[in-house]
């Protein structure tokens, strides 16, 4: 249920219906730079992206970059403060 819960979040910020990202399937990592330190999530997804081009901002190469903001906002939103 908390996984629903994360997935219906995630779809909101990107834009996407639930089912949508649900067809799609993603991964999620975290982006960090030289120094180590976590500046943003990715999300990769599976699926073929072509359809959702123009829903998605930022969507480039079937990944997009989740800002830190975003994610502590989608992580508050669940009540999970895990990745």
């Amino acid at each position: 249920m908390q996984k629903e819960k994360f997935d219906r979040a995630l779809a909101k910020i990107l834009g996407l219906t639930y089912e949508e990202l649900c067809e799609l399937g993603y991964s999620m990592e975290d982006y960090t730079g030289h120094d180590d330190q976590v500046h943003s999530k990715i999300i990769r997804f599976q699926g073929d992206c072509n359809k959702y081009c123009n829903g998605i901002p930022g969507l480039k190469s079937n990944q997009i970059f989740l800002s830190l903001e975003d994610w502590y906002r989608l992580q508050n939103s669940v009540g999970n403060s895990d990745d």
